[in-house]
């Protein structure tokens, strides 16, 4: 920890940092869609926030994603579409009057449910998984499924559709923002962006699936919020959860700013094809020291993980 605060003040006297924040969850320990997997304590939250606006100019996503200059600017977004930010977050950034991103996934408004969220929310319960592995025919040694369920499922899986109906009958009710829930917050202004209608691996889909994951949750989202979406968060974020075919596809239907999550500043963007990808920096329970190593670190080298 000294060496980590050490760190800090050296890289706090550079004051060029630009960088976006995402967060999932936003909830106490006894809210149904709590984990220690996504999400950040209440407290915690206003604590981070409070950090930002003292060393920060927050801004708007399109302000930082479209800036050619430097400065010391930060944006903040949210994936998945939680119901527990409408409580827990936006009334706080709302009395700051500090803007923000969301990024859905049409399953998720439609349908309450997103498959990796149950998956997390299950972990421990075996008897979810060996019913789940055999409604959609995954068979594995008990040894293997007993190391890690989740992994061994998402590895060995082969029918999305009949995992998406299983979530579905299993899912806890009321985790994330509904129809309605959207349309009150778009006309409040807030800014909307899509994370694919699934949130599965965009790397690992066929065009097919990715007409489906991609443009038609797309036009979806579009249809609930009676505008287009230009952003597009990819699900994951990291170098193995893309690649050239699904980026260009993206672009294709219209995405002009593309987001994953390697954790570099805002000018340190990757390029497909000459497709730009922007970074962002994932947030949970990190300390405020933790989260300024965060940022300042990438002042140092660019990360491509």
């Amino acid at each position: 920890m000294k060496k980590t605060r050490l760190i800090n003040k050296v890289l706090s006297l550079f004051r060029n940092r630009n960088v976006i924040m995402v967060y999932h969850d936003v909830s106490s320990a006894d809210e149904l869609s709590h984990s220690k997997h996504y999400s950040t304590e209440i407290t915690l939250f206003q604590k981070h926030i409070e950090f930002f606006q003292k060393n920060f100019s927050i801004v708007s996503l399109d302000e930082l994603a479209k800036s050619k200059g430097w400065g010391n600017r930060l944006a903040i977004t949210f994936d998945d579409g939680f119901k527990s930010i409408k409580k827990n977050a936006i009334p706080l950034l709302r009395e700051k009057n500090i803007p923000f991103t969301i990024f859905l996934n049409s399953s998720a408004v439609e349908g309450d449910s997103l498959w990796i969220t149950e998956f997390i929310l299950h972990k421990n319960e075996l008897n979810y998984f060996r019913e789940l592995y055999k409604e959609i025919g995954i068979n594995v040694p008990e040894e293997q499924f007993l190391q890690d369920p989740v992994y061994m499922c998402v590895n060995n899986l082969h029918d999305r559709d009949k995992l998406i109906a299983f979530v579905k009958r299993h899912s806890r009710e009321n985790c994330f923002l509904d129809r309605e829930d959207v349309i009150k917050l778009r006309d409040k202004k807030v800014d909307f962006g899509a994370h694919s209608m699934h949130h599965f691996n965009i790397a690992s889909l066929t065009n097919h699936e990715l007409k489906i994951q991609i443009k038609e949750d797309k036009q979806k989202l579009e249809k609930i919020l009676g505008f287009e979406i230009s952003k597009f968060a990819i699900p994951f974020g990291k170098m193995e959860h893309y690649n050239k075919n699904s980026i260009q596809y993206c672009a294709e239907v219209g995405y002009e700013q593309i987001y994953h999550t390697n954790p570099n500043d805002v000018h340190k963007k990757d390029f497909i094809d000459g497709i730009e990808l922007i970074p962002r920096i994932v947030l949970t329970n990190e300390s405020l020291d933790e989260i300024s190593f965060y940022i300042n670190r990438t002042l140092l080298k660019k990360y491509k993980i």
